[in-house]
Protein backbone atom coordinates (compact mmCIF):
# COMPACT_ATOMS: atom_id res chain seq x y z
CA UNK A 1 0.00 0.00 0.00
CA UNK A 2 2.89 2.33 0.69
CA UNK A 3 4.27 1.78 -2.80
CA UNK A 4 0.85 2.32 -4.34
CA UNK A 5 0.47 5.52 -2.33
CA UNK A 6 3.78 6.85 -3.65
CA UNK A 7 2.97 5.72 -7.20
CA UNK A 8 -0.35 7.56 -7.16
CA UNK A 9 1.35 10.71 -5.89
CA UNK A 10 4.13 10.60 -8.45
CA UNK A 11 1.85 9.74 -11.37
CA UNK A 12 -0.50 12.57 -10.38
CA UNK A 13 2.48 14.91 -10.25
CA UNK A 14 3.62 13.74 -13.69
CA UNK A 15 0.14 14.32 -15.07
CA UNK A 16 0.13 17.90 -13.75
CA UNK A 17 3.64 18.68 -15.02
CA UNK A 18 2.88 17.25 -18.48
CA UNK A 19 -0.47 18.97 -18.89
CA UNK A 20 0.47 20.48 -22.26
CA UNK A 21 1.77 17.20 -23.74
CA UNK A 22 -1.51 15.42 -24.48
CA UNK A 23 0.09 12.02 -25.16
CA UNK A 24 1.99 11.89 -21.85
CA UNK A 25 -0.98 13.35 -19.99
CA UNK A 26 -3.28 10.62 -21.29
CA UNK A 27 -0.72 7.92 -20.38
CA UNK A 28 -0.38 9.30 -16.87
CA UNK A 29 -4.13 9.59 -16.39
CA UNK A 30 -4.68 6.04 -17.67
CA UNK A 31 -2.01 4.61 -15.37
CA UNK A 32 -3.35 6.63 -12.44
CA UNK A 33 -6.89 5.39 -12.99
CA UNK A 34 -5.68 1.77 -13.24
CA UNK A 35 -3.82 2.13 -9.93
CA UNK A 36 -6.85 3.68 -8.24
CA UNK A 37 -9.29 1.10 -9.58
CA UNK A 38 -7.00 -1.81 -8.67
CA UNK A 39 -6.51 -0.48 -5.16
CA UNK A 40 -10.23 0.09 -4.74
CA UNK A 41 -11.16 -3.44 -5.79
CA UNK A 42 -8.54 -4.97 -3.48
CA UNK A 43 -9.97 -3.05 -0.54
CA UNK A 44 -13.55 -3.67 -1.66
CA UNK A 45 -13.09 -7.43 -1.38
CA UNK A 46 -11.69 -7.03 2.12
CA UNK A 47 -14.65 -4.85 3.12
CA UNK A 48 -17.07 -7.47 1.78
CA UNK A 49 -15.47 -10.08 4.06
CA UNK A 50 -15.76 -7.76 7.07
CA UNK A 51 -19.41 -6.99 6.29
CA UNK A 52 -20.26 -10.68 5.79
CA UNK A 53 -18.76 -11.53 9.18
CA UNK A 54 -20.91 -8.89 10.88
CA UNK A 55 -23.99 -10.05 8.98
CA UNK A 56 -23.36 -13.64 10.08
CA UNK A 57 -23.36 -12.67 13.75
CA UNK A 58 -26.60 -10.70 13.47
CA UNK A 59 -28.29 -13.45 11.45
CA UNK A 60 -27.43 -16.09 14.02
CA UNK A 61 -28.50 -13.84 16.87
CA UNK A 62 -31.88 -13.16 15.26
CA UNK A 63 -32.73 -16.78 14.45
CA UNK A 64 -34.97 -18.88 16.71
CA UNK A 65 -32.13 -20.57 18.57
CA UNK A 66 -34.29 -21.06 21.65
CA UNK A 67 -36.40 -23.62 19.77
CA UNK A 68 -33.41 -25.81 18.87
CA UNK A 69 -32.01 -28.87 20.61
CA UNK A 70 -29.39 -28.49 23.31
CA UNK A 71 -26.55 -29.73 21.06
CA UNK A 72 -27.51 -27.28 18.33
CA UNK A 73 -27.66 -24.41 20.84
CA UNK A 74 -24.07 -25.16 21.85
CA UNK A 75 -22.98 -25.09 18.22
CA UNK A 76 -24.80 -21.80 17.67
CA UNK A 77 -22.97 -20.30 20.67
CA UNK A 78 -19.64 -21.46 19.25
CA UNK A 79 -20.45 -19.90 15.87
CA UNK A 80 -21.46 -16.63 17.53
CA UNK A 81 -18.27 -16.54 19.59
CA UNK A 82 -16.18 -17.16 16.47
CA UNK A 83 -17.99 -14.49 14.51
CA UNK A 84 -17.24 -11.93 17.25
CA UNK A 85 -13.58 -12.15 16.26
CA UNK A 86 -13.25 -10.03 13.12
CA UNK A 87 -12.50 -11.88 9.90
CA UNK A 88 -10.32 -9.69 7.72
CA UNK A 89 -8.16 -9.85 4.63
CA UNK A 90 -4.77 -8.39 5.36
CA UNK A 91 -1.75 -7.52 3.29
CA UNK A 92 1.18 -9.23 4.96
CA UNK A 93 -0.66 -9.28 8.31
CA UNK A 94 0.04 -5.55 8.50
CA UNK A 95 -2.68 -3.68 6.63
CA UNK A 96 -6.36 -4.56 6.83
CA UNK A 97 -8.05 -4.30 3.44
CA UNK A 98 -11.14 -2.12 3.89
CA UNK A 99 -12.77 1.10 2.75
CA UNK A 100 -11.11 2.85 5.66
CA UNK A 101 -7.68 1.79 4.41
CA UNK A 102 -8.52 2.86 0.85
CA UNK A 103 -9.56 6.26 2.14
CA UNK A 104 -6.32 6.59 4.10
CA UNK A 105 -4.26 5.70 1.01
CA UNK A 106 -6.07 8.32 -1.07
CA UNK A 107 -5.67 10.96 1.65
CA UNK A 108 -1.95 10.28 2.03
CA UNK A 109 -1.45 10.19 -1.75
CA UNK A 110 -3.10 13.56 -2.13
CA UNK A 111 -0.98 14.96 0.70
CA UNK A 112 2.22 13.77 -0.96
CA UNK A 113 0.96 15.07 -4.29
CA UNK A 114 0.37 18.52 -2.79
CA UNK A 115 3.83 18.40 -1.20
CA UNK A 116 5.42 17.61 -4.55
CA UNK A 117 3.35 20.34 -6.19
CA UNK A 118 4.40 22.96 -3.63
CA UNK A 119 8.07 22.00 -3.93
CA UNK A 120 7.88 22.19 -7.72
CA UNK A 121 6.50 25.74 -7.78
CA UNK A 122 9.15 27.17 -5.44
Amino acid sequence: MGCIMLMISIIGFQAITNIYDLNRLSQSCLYLSVCLIGTFFENWQGQKVIDSNEKLYHSIYNMKWYEMSCATKKLVILIMLRSLRPTQITAGKIIVMSYENFSAVIRMSSSYFMLLRSVQTT
